[in-house]
């Protein structure tokens, strides 16, 4: 009877640790040829598009994203003041932004060696076994300021309970707060591939 329970118990702890390997995946990362020549430190962070039914998910996101790639330390990032001082002055809209032959323009003006856009594709919450778990797919792509050229493409697909680890400890319940963590995820992957070049504070 006893030697079952133990049984149990290992299976339990097997079937948990199995599952906790399953969710830890990183976000996918596609460089392209020209990224090993660009040394990228100063980067302006442009609005991101908003595929959802949630009419702030957009904004949501990329302040969130902002604010995490600014504590990161990895890159300087212009303000999102003089984006918005920028795209104010030339009468843009956030759609015009993603007109590539504008981004030479901006990048004499804020002296920028990159562009980051983003793209909100769902973001919501849904209910599991474990109870009412957000979701996110989101996706970051990093362009050559200079010329429009596209350096990297994210993608990175979260639910709340991807970092349950014991029980419930560990499931993330707040949009803000899986958009944080999914956020961290690419910064680190894109710093791995080597596509952080600011000098060492």
């Amino acid at each position: 009877m006893k030697g079952n329970v133990y049984t149990h118990v290992l299976i339990i702890i097997l079937l948990v640790a199995i599952s906790g390997c399953a969710t830890n995946r990183p976000p996918q990362v596609h460089m392209s040829a020209m990224a090993k020549y660009r040394d990228i430190c100063t980067v302006a962070v442009l609005p991101f598009l908003n595929e959802t039914s949630q009419k702030t998910a957009g904004m949501q996101a990329m302040r969130i994203f902002t604010n995490e790639l600014i504590a990161s330390g990895n890159y300087q990032v212009i303000p999102e003041g003089e984006i918005a001082f920028f795209m104010q002055r030339n009468r843009l809209l956030p759609i015009d932004l993603l007109n590539s032959d504008l981004y030479s323009k901006l990048a004499r003006k804020l002296a920028l060696d990159a562009v980051i856009r983003g793209r909100v594709m769902s973001l919501g919450q849904q209910q599991n076994v474990g109870g009412v778990v957000p979701y996110l797919s989101m996706q970051i792509d990093l362009y050559a300021a200079d010329s429009g050229e596209l350096i990297a493409h994210t993608y990175n697909r979260r639910q709340g309970d991807d970092y349950q680890k014991v029980l419930h400890y560990g499931t993330i319940h707040t949009t803000s707060g899986l958009i944080s963590e999914a956020s961290r995820e690419i910064i680190y992957a894109l710093k791995e591939e080597g596509l952080s070049h600011c000098p060492e504070k």
